[in-house]
């Protein structure tokens, strides 16, 4: 359907800290993206725990939803970045990664006990 499967809550190792908000990235899928239209999604995240910032993504140019791997496109002009940082998505690994070589790991939800989910 042409939508991306990238959503969810990732760390970057460039600002994490264990026991902190520090380096948190949320990646959801904006409501013009959802189910293909695009494939849009905005980025929410943290470099000190504190101040929180969001940016948007697409799909970039070449972008094809039937390969394990895909690039997007996300424009970090409004944090002072460039407007179309590309990265590679892994369906497989669950990793955003960058071409400067920063990697975004997603974190996998964890089953506790009573039937809950929390964020590891």
């Amino acid at each position: 359907d042409g939508s991306l499967s990238l959503g969810g809550l990732y760390t970057d190792p460039n600002h994490a800290e264990p026991g902190t908000f520090r380096g948190l990235r949320l990646v959801q899928s904006t409501a013009d993206g959802a189910g293909g239209a695009g494939g849009a999604f905005v980025v929410a995240g943290t470099d000190d725990g504190i101040s929180w910032w969001s940016v948007r993504g697409r799909p970039a140019s070449d972008f094809d939803s039937t390969r394990a791997t895909s690039a997007v496109e996300i424009d970090f002009s409004p944090k002072g970045g460039p407007a179309a940082a590309r990265a590679t998505f892994s369906a497989l690994t669950g990793m955003l990664r960058f071409a400067d070589g920063n990697a975004w790991t997603r974190v996998e939800p964890v089953l506790v006990p009573g039937g809950g989910v929390e964020g590891s």
